[in-house]
């Protein structure tokens, strides 16, 4: 949702859809374990569109929010005391062109 009409426009927005996981464990090269997990989530994002012509220059940041526990229970390893987590937040910076 652009907030002006101006040659700079500043947006606000959301995303959402799933998140794919993916991790593996190795200990001295050799892989022990790992393993997948898909999750939902959001991210609510503010930027800056600079209009020029037929081309605009955008940045923007987002926080994204993956809904459920960040616990990872379907791990398949021989190593002892070893503890996954999967991050349920997390900052993102895009830059580019549009």
């Amino acid at each position: 949702l652009y907030l002006t009409r101006s040659a700079i426009r500043p947006y606000i927005g959301v995303e959402a859809g799933p998140y794919f996981n993916r991790s593996d464990f190795f200990v001295n090269g050799n892989k022990e374990g790992g393993t997948n997990v898909t999750r939902l989530g959001a991210a609510p994002k503010l930027g800056l569109l600079f209009a020029l012509g037929g081309v605009g220059i955008f940045a923007e940041g987002q926080y994204h929010f993956i809904f459920g526990s960040d616990d990872v229970t379907n791990i398949n390893t021989t190593v002892n005391n070893a503890d996954f987590r999967n991050p349920t937040k997390v900052w993102g910076l895009n830059v580019g062109l549009t």
